[in-house]
């Protein structure tokens, strides 16, 4: 602030504080909540692989007691394949977010690396579920062993996206709360 006593007045100047939020900056933002949300998504869907476990417990319950051991089969192989399925749909509906990341400079290849595992995964519930079928028609013990050393490594496999999907979610959805 500066007195003039030629003109009699005050020059008031404001500092430049400027909290005004460009288009590009709001775009940022709507980009990374939509980053946050495909996020949410791929560690949703991990969690519904994990879930097959349940089913193959339930399946080889109802094995054990020979009480409707089929329609647990064919609940078991129907979740699978439509998870499998899905799993293919997510990819081609949702991928696409990689490309559209580069103009933000995001690198967001995991995504497509997350799912990867999560078929992979998938491939080993496929596996555990043929075995146990094997089990249920001729009740071979190893194809109970081999069924559930398939299932461990589905855990395995998909437990990692599981945690890293997890965490990328939290980043970016923390990243649009600013």
């Amino acid at each position: 602030m500066a007195w003039d006593p030629n003109t009699l007045s005050v020059d008031v100047k404001l500092p430049n504080n400027s909290t005004h939020t460009t288009n590009d900056e709001i775009a940022l933002l709507k980009f990374k909540m939509k980053v946050a949300n495909t996020y949410r998504i791929i560690y949703q869907f991990g969690a519904e692989i994990q879930s097959l476990t349940g089913y193959f417990d339930k399946t080889l319950n109802a094995i054990q007691i020979n009480q409707l051991p089929e329609e647990n089969l064919m609940e078991t192989e129907y979740t699978i394949h439509a998870l499998t399925q899905f799993c293919a749909d997510l990819k081609e509906v949702k991928l696409p977010i990689i490309e559209e990341a580069k103009k933000y400079a995001l690198d967001l290849s995991d995504m497509k690396d997350f799912l990867d595992e999560y078929y992979k995964a998938l491939n080993y519930y496929s596996e555990a579920y043929t075995l146990l079928n094997g089990y249920y028609k001729t009740g071979s013990k190893k194809d109970l062993e081999d069924k559930q050393t398939a299932l461990n490594k589905a855990g395995e496999v998909a437990r990692m996206p599981y945690q890293y999907a997890t965490a990328k979610y939290y980043d970016y959805y923390n990243a649009t709360q600013k």
